[in-house]
């Protein structure tokens, strides 16, 4: 029944293929690290996906940043059975694009198919942030900050009625508003404290000990919640509550 599980769940993610173009969110990047990313999605869709994961990577190297860029090397990833980079690669996304339908279904049906725990739920600040597309929001921010700037200048330039000075204060008002939650959510998303299991298998153990006592053994694509780390372990906590320490580099960092 799981392998089924996991061929509908493969069936859908292939079938989505990967983006073409880096969005919206993408920061100005350098001709070489867009040449990188285009060459990744020639290769995926050339069916030599381990040549995509390395020109994918490549870009990443160069600064090359994107939601479709996580999306894409996630994608890349699920075609060679590592569904622990899969993981990771789309919860890396989801980072700079919260909203986006087809990356979070993707997800999802990853994470059902492959019996994967739901991860842990944001809570507090950690949920307004993964709710707030900072990119977005800073950009309609700033547009009604402008709209209201150029109202109250052209009060002042025209000696116009007061009300269009009181009006400009909406826009204003609205727009520092946008501004400033969309500058905190970024804050907010460079303290997040979430890993995921990138090894095949990884045995939580009730101290920092190969000797201690094992609780689990945790599947690869598992998001746990950071808690410390000590010279080569890592203290987590798992979706279910539990805490324990892993192997370090069994994790890697949302």
């Amino acid at each position: 029944m799981r392998r089924f599980a996991l061929l509908l769940g493969a069936m859908w993610v292939l079938a989505s293929g990967p983006w073409a173009g880096t969005g919206s969110h993408a920061v100005a990047q350098s001709a070489e690290a867009h040449r990188h990313f285009e060459t990744g999605n020639q290769r995926y869709e050339q069916g030599r996906h381990q040549e995509a994961i390395a020109a994918y990577q490549s870009a990443l190297d160069a600064g090359y940043t994107s939601g479709a860029l996580y999306y894409n090397l996630g994608t890349a990833y699920f075609r060679t059975g590592d569904l622990g980079r899969t993981v990771l690669y789309y919860e890396k996304a989801r980072r700079l694009l919260p909203g986006e339908p087809k990356l979070r279904h993707s997800l999802d049906v990853v994470r059902s198919a492959a019996g994967l725990p739901a991860p842990p739920a944001p809570q507090g600040w950690d949920a307004l942030a993964t709710s707030i597309p900072p990119s977005s929001t800073l950009l309609w921010g700033l547009l009604l900050y402008a709209v209201g700037a150029g109202v109250l200048g052209y009060r002042l330039w025209t000696g116009a009625r007061p009300a269009l000075g009181r009006a400009s204060i909406v826009p204003l008002a609205v727009g520092v508003l946008l501004a400033g939650l969309a500058m905190g959510a970024s804050w907010l998303r460079t303290l997040d404290q979430r890993a995921v299991v990138t090894a095949p298998e990884a045995p939580l153990h009730r101290s920092p000990i190969d000797q201690a006592a094992r609780d689990t053994t945790l599947q690869a694509g598992t998001v746990l919640v950071l808690q410390r780390r000590q010279p080569g372990w890592t203290e987590v906590r798992l979706p279910d509550g539990r805490v324990g320490w892993l192997r370090a580099e069994a994790l890697a960092n949302v």
